[in-house]
């Protein structure tokens, strides 16, 4: 295991510069929820930068907070200066931090009920799509003989006009008895059902 030598520093906004092959995707959106996080919270996550063959402190991980950060017109950030790194390690870091970042996704039972427990401003920070009722995910099963629900998950991640538009369609077709405690999993199946027999 290679070790690591971060050195920390405030390093003004303005002087850092964004590494020009960063594929992630940053939207006006999510910049604005994390502009708003700093806001509420602190800049609690600092800027990987490393020192460029320039003499600039490029930008490894953290491209959106430095985004957020000029939205609210702060001079100077909290930054880990990867000084251990090379060119091409920092290069794959870039990239292996983002995907590591999406790999997983939440125990959404346990969100839930943090959600519930914790008074936060949470659609503000991008969670409109998780104001459901946990039962109607299928939570909570009831089942003859004490049988063992036979079950298949699908996460998927979805824009707010997906959402809207799966949520219209789940209430034009009703309300399918296939199984209780599973409402929207029976009006997806529904949906799907309805369009494979046109």
């Amino acid at each position: 295991m290679q070790e690591s030598k971060l050195e920390a520093a405030m390093l003004p906004v303005a002087g850092l510069k964004p590494y020009a092959n960063n594929a992630k995707v940053h939207t006006e959106k999510q910049i604005t929820h994390i502009a708003k996080s700093i806001r509420e919270y602190g800049f609690n996550d600092p800027v990987d930068v490393w020192v460029n063959d320039a003499g600039e402190y490029e930008i490894v991980a953290g491209h959106g907070a430095w985004e957020a950060a000029k939205l609210l017109g702060l001079e100077e950030i909290p930054c880990n200066i990867l000084g251990h790194l090379s060119d091409e390690q920092r290069r794959a870091y870039c990239h292996i931090h983002n995907q590591l970042q999406r790999e997983t996704d939440f125990d959404y039972e346990t969100l839930m009920d943090e959600m519930v427990a914790i008074d936060a401003d949470w659609k503000g920070f991008g969670f409109e799509g998780f104001a459901f009722d946990a039962d109607d995910f299928g939570t909570d099963f009831a089942l003859d003989d004490g049988d063992s629900p036979k079950e298949k998950q699908i996460t998927m991640k979805l824009t707010e006009e997906q959402y809207n538009i799966i949520v219209s369609a789940c209430d034009a077709v009703g309300e399918p008895e296939i199984q209780a405690g599973n409402k929207y999993g029976n009006l997806v199946c529904e949906v799907c059902r309805q369009w494979a027999e046109r």
